[in-house]
């Protein structure tokens, strides 16, 4: 980095995936100062045009594989003036191998502060681009404490093994699973092969993994397995997972069927691990998300920033100091300064505390359903449909209706073996009521026509989602070209 220039504030995108290359690539900016830009693979080329014209970027770290298919863009990306690339090499371009094999920086690294800018990842919004989120150097100890809590307080095993399959341009990937590897001194294994539920369980039985980051979506899909510890020597000791809240069902099959803890956190790429689970200081409630952890504060509030009463929704909100706080939306003052709510800080989601003080989750703010008179989260709803057999996942959205103000509109992906007809589409109505008896008493019920099962465009297999694999929700597209159910 120094030969090319690259110092205090530069940003280099490091557009690799799971490999020690990338453990490197972010290492080395830290050292020089410069701005680690984590950049998805999974982007497409006007997204990550996007990201490269944002940052302005002066150096890329990329994969042959990856890179050569959109290689024109280093032509468009205006600040763009190296290009390094593991594997073969293009005229033009310079082979990362080079510095891997140099001999060592001479001298200490560069002083940095802590609130001096360390790392820039993209989030996807509900609409429009990605837009940068920069974090300063503190954000590796401000997640410490919270991290012990999520792999309930054992990350102190002297032989830890750490694993994620984990998307490495998405934030959590580094702050809950390969920084804490490398700080503690653990072992990290990694590999870039598409997750598959047979092949992620042989994985961590043949590497000894002890402790892993999954997905919902992943563990929805290891579920599926009855017998996950059949001719496996499997060591895990604690798993910890994000993103999205998990059906009790597969908390349910970890604890029995794979024989491990499994803690649930909450946060975002903006500010993280306010809330979560460690079952080794206070039981796990199925579908809660856990408590308020210690360092942090996490209040409910209304509209206007005032706090809720217990067992009302309101938007999950911190304060200023948080420590996983980030330093704010890259060349975006306005979208950073739109977070602040009087003395709080901005969420958007929605959830209730009850009176022991566990959080539920109730939805996005901007996705909450008002349906004659009730305020409805999407996600009680998609809860209530994946505790039935036949469903593997479901979104919930709102829809305009003229009686009621909106409807609840549900899009399925149907577990394997079953096909939705008139009769399972009541039965899961029907389930639903008797799930949440509370939620829809009051409201009346309307019929619609049957439409069918959910079927992706992009993935015919599975709902529409993000880098981070969250559905999204907002992204489903209308009922006149999707198949869905009211």
């Amino acid at each position: 980095y120094e030969e090319l220039g690259v110092g205090r504030g530069d940003r280099v995108a490091i557009h690799t995936d799971a490999r020690i290359e990338t453990v490197v690539a972010h290492l080395a900016c830290y050292r020089v100062g410069a701005i680690a830009t984590a950049l998805s693979q999974r982007y497409g080329p006007d997204t990550l045009l996007h990201c490269l014209q944002d940052c302005g970027a002066r150096v890329l770290v990329t994969e042959a594989t990856a890179w050569r298919p959109v290689a024109s863009l280093q032509a468009q990306a205006s600040a763009l003036e190296h290009v390094l690339v593991v594997g073969t090499v293009a005229p033009g371009e310079r082979a990362f191998d080079d510095w891997r094999t140099a001999a060592p920086q001479a001298g200490p690294c560069l002083d940095t502060a802590a609130e001096d800018p360390a790392l820039l990842v993209y989030t996807s919004g509900s609409t429009g681009q990605p837009k940068g989120v920069l974090h300063a150097h503190r954000l590796l100890h401000g997640y410490r404490p919270s991290i012990a809590l999520f792999y309930d307080l054992s990350l102190d095993m002297p032989d830890a093994v750490l694993w994620t399959p984990a998307d490495w341009g998405w934030v959590a990937a580094w702050v809950d699973t390969i920084w804490p590897a490398l700080q503690l001194g653990h072992r990290l294994v990694c590999s870039q092969h598409r997750f598959e539920p047979v092949w992620a369980l042989d994985f961590m039985a043949r590497h000894g993994v002890t402790h892993a980051l999954l997905l919902p979506t992943g563990l929805n899909r290891l579920a599926q397995i009855p017998d996950p510890r059949v001719a496996r020597d499997l060591r895990l000791r604690c798993l910890f997972t994000g993103g999205e809240p998990l059906p009790a069902s597969t908390l349910d099959w970890v604890e029995q069927a794979l024989g491990t803890v499994l803690n649930e956190g909450y946060g975002m790429s903006e500010v993280n691990h306010m809330i979560g689970n460690c079952r080794a200081l206070r039981p796990i409630r199925r579908g809660s998300m856990g408590w308020e952890y210690p360092g942090h504060v996490a209040v409910l509030v209304d509209e206007v920033g005032m706090p809720v009463a217990d067992g009302e929704v309101g938007e999950i909100a911190t304060v200023p100091t948080t420590p996983t706080l980030f330093l704010g939306y890259w060349n975006r003052p306005d979208l950073t300064a739109a977070m602040r709510l009087g003395p709080w800080v901005r969420t958007g989601d929605l959830a209730m505390r009850d009176a022991d003080g566990y959080f539920w989750y109730r939805g996005r703010s901007d996705d909450l359903i008002k349906a004659g008179g009730a305020r409805i989260g999407p996600t009680e709803i998609e809860d209530a449909l994946m505790a039935h057999p036949a469903v593997a996942e479901a979104a919930v959205i709102g829809v305009p209706d003229a009686a009621r103000g909106q409807a609840v509109k549900a899009f399925i992906r149907l577990a394997s073996g079953n096909s939705l007809d008139a009769t399972l589409e009541e039965v899961l109505r029907q389930h639903v009521r008797e799930t949440l008896p509370e939620l829809v008493s009051g409201i009346s019920s309307r019929k619609a026509k049957c439409r069918g099962t959910l079927k992706s465009p992009r993935r015919s297999r599975t709902c529409w989602r993000n880098t981070s694999s969250k559905v999204a929700s907002r992204e489903l597209p209308d009922a006149s070209r999707m198949k869905a159910f009211t």
